[in-house]
């Protein structure tokens, strides 16, 4: 934590208002929600990384507000209503569900929100499309938020279990989404229990 808040320090005349500012910012939020420093964490995540505030562009935006809000949900199990923003940038991405990074992210959203519909009409929206690795994958992912949101932990745990450490890895290409899935499994997996 020391090493971002020094980071964005030294650097904040210049890079205020760029998006690795925001990006950084959004690392330093969720450092501080780790160490249990919620309110902090989310006061930093609405002032710097939320769609309404964020300079990063919409991919990013959508990696940091759906992990964010998604790892919220899995800790205290909690829906909130989503922003106007965050729908907007539900929207911009609806139509790429079959990439396993947007279908991850955008049912993090449904389920923090406590949207079952969404996460319903969102398993249909990938089986339509033309079957793929990619696309198996991502149904795998949004089936398992599905069953997390419905409370349906066991099969939530198991349906995560057949994901590869390979596939974890290749949904973001870092480790992030491989710790996000991970997460979500561990959750499942203490529910259920």
């Amino acid at each position: 934590m020391n090493l971002l808040g020094n980071w964005l320090n030294e650097h904040r005349p210049s890079a205020e208002g760029g998006a690795m500012y925001s990006h950084v910012q959004w690392h330093l939020a969720l450092a501080e929600w780790q160490l249990g420093l919620t309110e902090q964490a989310w006061q930093r995540y609405e002032r710097y990384c939320a769609p309404e505030t964020t300079r990063c562009g919409p991919v990013l935006t959508l990696a940091d507000c759906g992990g964010f809000l998604l790892r919220e949900y899995l800790r205290t199990g909690t829906t909130r209503p989503i922003s106007a923003a965050v729908s907007a940038l539900f929207e911009r991405f609806n139509a790429m569900l079959s990439h396993p990074f947007i279908a991850l992210h955008l049912a993090g959203i449904q389920a923090s929100a406590g949207d079952i519909a969404a996460l319903e009409q969102s398993k249909a929206a990938i089986t339509a499309r033309e079957p793929s690795d990619q696309a198996r994958l991502s149904l795998r992912l949004v089936d398992a938020v599905s069953q997390f949101a419905r409370g349906q932990y066991a099969e939530a745990a198991d349906t995560l279990k057949r994901i590869s450490a390979d596939q974890r890895v290749g949904v973001g290409g870092s480790r992030v989404e491989r710790v996000l899935i991970d997460l979500l499994e561990t959750r499942a997996a203490e529910l259920a229990a």
